[in-house]
């Protein structure tokens, strides 16, 4: 099994949940300090993020309301569903 592709899909599940948690905090406490960009919380939602987006937007209630996000989200928990299958050897 190759360690890797694991370190990756949970670095950037974690910081794409970071990223909308940020984003939720200072969109609620009018802060902002650091702009947070959306396009970069859905790239690293494609590239096998979508987990930790997907998590977020349910937990926080953050950008659910958004269709772009959710469909951006559920493909890349496609591609970590993906590239998990293939590190375990199911594919």
């Amino acid at each position: 099994m190759s360690t890797g592709i694991l370190v990756y899909l949970i670095v950037a599940n974690v910081y794409v949940f970071l990223l909308m948690w940020l984003d939720y905090y200072q969109q609620k406490t009018g802060k902002k300090e650091w702009p947070v960009s959306e396009w970069q919380m859905m790239t690293i939602g494609l590239c096998g993020g979508g987990l930790g987006g997907a998590l977020a937007m349910i937990i926080l209630g953050h950008k659910e309301n958004r269709q772009r996000v959710k469909i951006i989200f559920s493909l890349g928990l496609i591609i970590a569903v993906i590239l998990f299958a293939k590190m375990v050897g199911w594919i």
